[in-house]
């Protein structure tokens, strides 16, 4: 139950931080799915270390007896001293069942998504049939009396729940098959650095063609310049051109 509050709390955590950082949220949520699933079977090994976890008195081969004084177990005369089903053993050894399918789905998909529901879903899934092995309390949900604990209640609901929210997130922009060769992470998300190197680009072109747009029009001007008559030196000449005329007939 404690993880099923964990990943409620993470998954949005992550989320927030992949978009803060300009990252793909699945392809983050995927990596969290592979390293939740890498640590779980280390957790199983500390339940089966310290009896926490306890499954139903067992006759099996396999059963374990819990006789140190300090265990877990042995607070509950019940479990201490009696052999009982390792169900710590069986979670753990569905956990690497599923940390195999996610490694195999990593090298083969390049949809983003793909770990986090395939994760979601089976740790569902293998909670709700390892608590069939361990001896916790039946408890009903409202009128259903199915004969559950309450940890497979919550297994089934999120199951349920997470029906429509794989329907709707496999079909996110988000989750776009990645072609080879390019990164999931950055695939599809405007990053920070292309955006400065697109508005340097277009800075020194801007500055460029306004040089050439002063220089066309500075070049149009002088030649315009040369081609006009000035009015005021045709005057000038004229009247030296009448003095001298003057002066000479005098």
């Amino acid at each position: 139950m404690a993880f099923y509050g964990a990943i409620f709390l993470i998954v949005p955590v992550l989320i927030f931080r992949a978009i803060k950082e300009r990252l793909n949220p699945l392809v983050v949520l995927d990596a969290g799915a592979l390293f939740a699933a890498c640590a779980q079977p280390i957790g199983r090994i500390g339940n089966l270390i310290n009896g926490d976890i306890i499954g139903y008195p067992s006759t099996l081969p396999w059963s374990t007896v819990y006789d140190n004084p300090n265990s877990f177990a042995c607070p509950n005369k019940s479990t201490c001293h009696i052999p009982v089903q390792p169900a710590a053993g069986y979670e753990l050894l569905l956990n690497v069942v599923l940390i195999v399918l996610l490694i195999v789905l990593a090298r083969r998909s390049r949809r983003p998504g793909a770990l986090i529901v395939t994760y979601l879903f089976g740790y569902a899934i293998t909670q709700f049939l390892v608590f069939f092995a361990r001896a916790n309390v039946v408890v009903p949900l409202f009128s259903l009396n199915w004969g559950l604990k309450q940890a497979q209640w919550t297994s089934l609901i999120t199951f349920l729940v997470l029906l429509p929210i794989t329907f709707l997130v496999l079909r996110s922009r988000y989750a776009e098959v990645v072609p080879e060769g390019l990164v999931p992470a950055t695939y599809g998300i405007p990053q920070k650095h292309t955006r400065q190197a697109e508005e340097g680009e277009r800075a020194p072109t801007g500055s460029v063609k306004g040089e050439q747009e002063e220089h066309t029009t500075a070049k149009s001007l002088g030649t315009s310049a040369e081609l006009s008559p000035d009015p005021g030196r045709d005057e000038q000449e004229a009247e030296k051109s009448e003095a001298s005329q003057g002066s000479g007939s005098g």
